[in-house]
C-alpha cells in the first residue's frame, strides 16, 4: 500500500499545482492535451501515467487504473468538473475515490473467492457492493479528519488511512 499512499500524495500535489498556478509545466501539459482534442478518458489515462509512472509492476497498473477511475468518478459526481480548475473539495473527493478503489481492489483479491464460495452469485455481488460502500464511507471520513486547511494530506496520513480501513474491512467482511 506504500505505492498507493505515494501516488495519492503525488496526485494531491499534482492537482494543487495545477489549480494554484496556471502557467506551470503541469498546467501547460494539461492545456496541450485539451487543445489537442484528446478524449476525456485519454486525458485521464495520461494523467494517471504522469502521476504513477510505469516501472513494470502490477501495483503500478492498479494505481494507474484507480487514478483513471477516480477521475471518471469525480467527473460523474461533479457537473462543474474542470480538470484545470479543481477546488480543494474536488481534490479531496478525487483522493477518496482513488483510495477507495485501491482498497477495494486489494481486499477483493484476498476475500473475493471466499464470497463466491459462501454466497450465491447475487449475494456475493450484494456483499461486494456493501463492502465498496463501506470502504468509501470510511475513506471519506478518515481523509476529512486528516485533510489540512491548505488542501493537503501527508503520505504518512494516507498510509494510516489505508492500513486502518483495510484492517477494519477484513474484520467486518471476512468473518461473514
Amino acid at each position: 500500500m506504500t505505492l498507493s499512499a505515494q501516488n495519492g500524495a503525488n496526485a494531491v500535489a499534482f492537482f494543487n499545482n495545477i489549480a494554484n498556478d496556471k502557467s506551470n509545466e503541469n498546467s501547460l501539459w494539461i492545456k496541450d492535451l485539451l487543445d489537442a482534442n484528446s478524449s476525456q478518458i485519454d486525458i485521464f489515462d495520461k494523467i494517471a501515467a504522469k502521476i504513477s509512472p510505469e516501472v513494470g509492476g502490477v501495483d503500478e497498473n492498479s494505481c494507474r487504473d484507480s487514478i483513471t477511475q477516480a477521475l471518471i468518478d469525480l467527473e460523474e459526481s461533479n457537473s462543474n468538473f474542470d480538470i484545470t480548475n479543481l477546488s480543494s473539495d474536488d481534490i479531496q473527493s478525487f483522493l477518496c475515490f482513488f483510495l477507495s478503489n485501491e482498497i477495494f481492489n486489494r481486499v477483493i483479491i484476498d476475500i473475493g473467492q471466499s464470497f463466491e464460495r459462501h454466497f450465491s452469485v447475487l449475494e456475493a455481488c450484494e456483499r461486494k457492493e456493501e463492502m465498496r460502500e463501506y470502504i468509501f464511507f470510511e475513506v471519506e471520513k478518515q481523509v476529512a479528519d486528516h485533510w489540512e486547511s491548505d488542501s493537503y494530506i501527508t503520505q504518512t496520513a494516507i498510509t494510516q488511512v489505508l492500513r486502518q480501513i483495510i484492517r477494519d474491512t477484513f474484520l467486518i467482511f471476512e468473518g461473514e
